[in-house]
């Protein structure tokens, strides 16, 4: 158990790069890519957790966590794209320092995305390795 649970992660560290590269790149697709694999990423993670065999259950149990990520980044992301640079613009030039921005305009925002991500997130992670482990024994 312990083993699937640190492929998931892996999966999941492994998209996380992969995105930020991605964002490097092409920088106004990432909202629009997230948007359109969410679903369908949720639905292959499922699917993958539940195949059987030994060296393809491992790969397939990091393709799941690789596959969550984007369902799970969903909240952030359509947060962050919203008109909401303005706002920080505006502070900045009203004399507030970046760690004031941080604190006084960013976390409020993001609390709530943030945690929704989470929450996503460890659902989706129980999702799989319950059905790995209902189907495996």
């Amino acid at each position: 158990m312990m083993v699937a649970l640190a492929l998931l992660v892996a999966g999941a560290a492994f998209c996380l790069v992969v995105l930020a590269l991605l964002r490097v790149i092409a920088p106004g697709a990432l909202p629009c890519l997230l948007v359109a694999s969410a679903s369908g990423g949720l639905v292959g993670s499922c699917w993958l957790s539940v195949i059987r065999t030994g060296a393809v259950h491992k790969g397939a149990l990091f393709g799941a966590g690789f596959l969550i990520v984007p369902f799970c980044l969903l909240p952030v992301t359509l947060r962050l794209s919203g008109k909401i640079e303005g706002l920080s613009r505006a502070a900045a030039g009203l004399g507030m320092g970046r760690s004031a921005r941080i604190r006084h305009l960013w976390l409020p925002l993001l609390r709530l995305p943030v945690a929704l991500s989470g929450l996503c997130f460890a659902l989706c992670l129980t999702l799989c390795l319950f059905l790995a482990s209902f189907t495996h024994g």
